[in-house]
């Protein structure tokens, strides 16, 4: 859930729980804390993995919080504000004792892998208590401890109160990509910014003017809850359906129409991303050179080594035919080196080409199938929506064997996750391609994590490498609260001589800490494969 969305949270929440009384106070699981107002319970989730926020009519378990229990049970909610349209909600209180002069504040930052709680006094924002505590070390910044006076956190863009102006609207006019209104535009995710770009190609408006419209409705309150095929909005944007209730589920007939559209919508967007795929491995296996080819220019360059200089970029040669061929080279070696090269290529080559055309096979297979249950489901019928997200069920020349974990991440970026030693061989060593990222859980046995380029050039984002590092930490055996998660490029990662399957050594390292609590079961590294 995104920070344009938090707006329509806030809305309804300050509606239904404002002037109510907060009675017992408790930390729940997986890094939250539970309010109860009378029947129903707000439970604020800082769980690195899923932040948010919950209304429930039961009473989540959970363990006593003692600063926490000392200044809000008791205590009247008088208001709920958000920060700009960034995801920071601040709950106010006034204390339940009357010789208290100051109020007490909770501010919720459900902001991915720093996503935290904190209790602080209203009149000089000192800090109480805090469910993560954040050193100078961990960032340059902002100090989060008992103690402290609390900052927020920076700005991540333009505010919507902004967004109109000249600075804005120009940078807005320019904007193309999903990726510059993420940058550019405070509270827009990549979720948001990609449900505002099909906006503006449905609607035949400008990014800008879907951005205006967007930026009036939150001015205005104008909430229209809308589950577009890349999550909540707060308005219509994209394909999808109204969304009957924010925090609680809606008639059954209402779920059951807004979850047909949506299953549509998720469908149409599957299908236009394995059709870019299949067209990208289409091309890419016409643009091949044959292992022959190579194998020919490897015997040219032999058989002419006397007369090739070293230090050229190309050289013409005359081919067996009769006719002349120009090979390319490496300027730094010789021709026998060249030649040593291709010979190499050559027997690669028929092994690339032969993965490219069984992944092209597979690709027009799954597609075949999604466009039947998009068929189905606008013909009224029901399909298995597990079957929407695109898992691996097999791997090549691996029989019935179930193959490694597929999840889609933001932006069309993806992860393969092995889900024993042998499939973390596979996915390092076989699927991965050079320049994509490897994580790991470090210090612990864990699912190799391949985080797919698919022949992009840039970096990933960093939300999606968080996303990434959450999935190594998850599906490993390391079992404390915050787990450090290794990653670098694949072509720094190599099997030792006589190791056993999943063991590695690698370089270049970076680290992310990815803080998951008390939820994680440490029984097996491969666990719950829904949970991200």
């Amino acid at each position: 859930m995104e920070g344009a969305y938090y707006a329509v949270v806030r809305e309804f929440l300050q509606r239904e729980l404002r002037g109510r009384r907060v009675g017992t106070v408790w930390l729940g699981p997986g890094d939250s804390v539970c309010l109860e107002f009378g029947r129903r319970v707000l439970v604020l989730s800082a769980s690195p993995g899923d932040p948010g926020v919950e209304l429930l009519e039961g009473r989540p378990a959970g363990g006593p919080a003692p600063v926490w229990g000392d200044h809000l049970p008791g205590a009247v909610l008088t208001g709920i504000g958000q920060a700009g349209l960034d995801r920071v909600l601040r709950f106010d209180f006034r204390p339940a004792s009357p010789y208290l002069k100051s109020g007490i504040a909770v501010v919720f930052e459900p902001a991915g892998r720093n996503a935290n709680v904190i209790l602080m006094r209203a009149i000089d924002m000192r800090i109480l208590a805090c469910l993560r505590t954040v050193t100078s070390r961990q960032s340059r910044l902002r100090r989060i401890a008992p103690g402290e006076i609390y900052s927020g956190p920076p700005p991540s863009g333009f505010p919507p109160s902004e967004w109109a102006g000249e600075e804005c609207g120009a940078a807005l006019a320019a904007a193309t990509t999903p990726q510059e209104l993420v940058r550019l535009l405070e509270g827009v995710g990549p979720a948001t910014a990609s449900a505002m770009a099909e906006e503006a190609g449905l609607s035949g408006r400008t990014l800008r003017d879907v951005a205006l419209s967007l930026s009036g409705a939150v001015e205005r309150q104008e909430f229209q809850p809308w589950m577009s095929a890349f999550g909540p909005m707060p308005v219509r944007l994209g394909r999808g359906a109204d969304v009957a209730a924010v925090l609680s589920p809606g008639k059954p007939e209402e779920e059951a129409a807004r979850r047909s559209v949506t299953l549509e919508a998720r469908l149409e967007h599957q299908i236009e991303l394995l059709e870019r795929k299949f067209r990208r491995v289409a091309e890419a296996r016409a643009q091949a050179v044959p292992g022959e080819t190579y194998r020919r220019w490897g015997d040219l360059l032999l058989a002419h080594s006397a007369g090739i200089p070293r230090g050229a970029t190309s050289v013409d040669l005359p081919d067996w035919d009769g006719g002349t061929v120009t090979i390319p080279l490496k300027p730094s070696r010789g021709p026998v080196e060249n030649a040593g090269r291709y010979f190499r290529k050559a027997r690669n080559s028929s092994l690339e080409l032969d993965g490219m055309a069984r992944l092209e096979a597979g690709l027009g297979e799954r597609l075949a199938a999604l466009r039947v249950m998009q068929d189905t489901v606008r013909a009224g019928g029901t399909i298995d929506e597990g079957a929407i997200s695109p898992e691996m069920r097999r791997r090549p020349g691996a029989g019935e064997v179930t193959g490694p974990l597929v999840r889609e991440l933001f932006e069309g970026w993806r992860c393969w996750i092995g889900r024993n030693a042998k499939e973390n061989d596979w996915v390092t060593f076989r699927h991965a391609r050079r320049g994509d990222i490897w994580l790991h859980a470090r210090g612990a046995s864990g699912a190799h994590v391949i985080l797919r380029g698919d022949g992009r050039q840039e970096n990933p984002p960093g939300a999606v490498l968080d996303q990434a590092a959450a999935l190594a930490a998850k599906h490993s055996r390391n079992t404390s609260a915050i787990v450090p998660v290794d990653y670098t490029r694949v072509q720094h990662v190599r099997k030792p001589r006589g190791s056993r399957p999943g063991e590695v050594v690698y370089t270049g390292e970076k680290t992310i800490f990815v803080r998951l609590g008390p939820r994680r079961n440490p029984g097996g590294f491969f666990r719950d494969p829904g949970a991200v």
